[in-house]
C-alpha cells in the first residue's frame, strides 16, 4: 500500500497537533483502538531520530488519533524541512506505514520575553 501524503509546516516554538480519522473506502469509521501507532521525523531517511511524535489513541474506537509536538519538540528540529512517516502494527503483524511526507519549521517571530 502507497500511503498517503501529508506535508506539515510549523512554527519553531509552537506546538503542533493534528487529529487523524481512519474511514473504510464506504467512508466508515475503522476502529484503530486495537492498533500500535508510531510516527518519527528524521532529517532524511536515513538520518537518526530528530523526535518522536506524541500519538493519543484513546478514541481509537471511533476511528480518531491525535498526533502531537510540544513547542519544544518543534523548535529543536531547528528551521528547515525533515521526513516523517506514521504506521501502524495489529498484533505480531509487519508494520504498515499510511502517511508521510515533509516536515518543514518555520521561523518565530513573536518572541516572548520572560
Amino acid at each position: 500500500m502507497t500511503p498517503g501524503t501529508l506535508n506539515i509546516e510549523a512554527v519553531a516554538g509552537d506546538g503542533y497537533r493534528n487529529v487523524i480519522t481512519f474511514k473504510d473506502a464506504l467512508g466508515e469509521i475503522i476502529d484503530v483502538s486495537g492498533y500500535t501507532f508510531s510516527s518519527q521525523i528524521r532529517k532524511n531517511a536515513k538520518s537518526e531520530i530528530a523526535t518522536n511524535f506524541d500519538i493519543d489513541n484513546s478514541d481509537g474506537a471511533n476511528g480518531t488519533i491525535v498526533i502531537s509536538l510540544s513547542g519544544t519538540q518543534v523548535r529543536d528540529l531547528g528551521l528547515g524541512r525533515s521526513k516523517w512517516d506514521l504506521e501502524y502494527v495489529i498484533g505480531d503483524s509487519d508494520p504498515t506505514t499510511i502517511l508521510a511526507g515533509t516536515f518543514k519549521v518555520l521561523p518565530d517571530i513573536t518572541r516572548i520575553t520572560e
